[in-house]
């Protein structure tokens, strides 16, 4: 089934966020380990720059 709307699609996200922890917390159990660690963090990526954003930017500062 294909969610359309806003309330289906939060109820999948949902539905979607329950199944994810309760695998996570069973590999979890299983291991022994936290699945979630700082060694396995990844920074947020930098949104690219365009070229007419780096136009506004210069003619702002003039």
């Amino acid at each position: 089934m294909e969610a359309t709307g806003l309330a289906e699609n939060k109820a999948a996200a949902k539905s979607g966020g329950r199944i994810s922890a309760r695998a996570r917390q069973q590999l979890e159990s299983q291991t022994g380990m936290s699945v979630v660690t700082g060694a396995n963090y990844l920074p947020p990526v930098a949104p690219k720059v365009t070229k007419t954003v780096k136009a506004l930017q210069t003619s702002k500062k003039k």
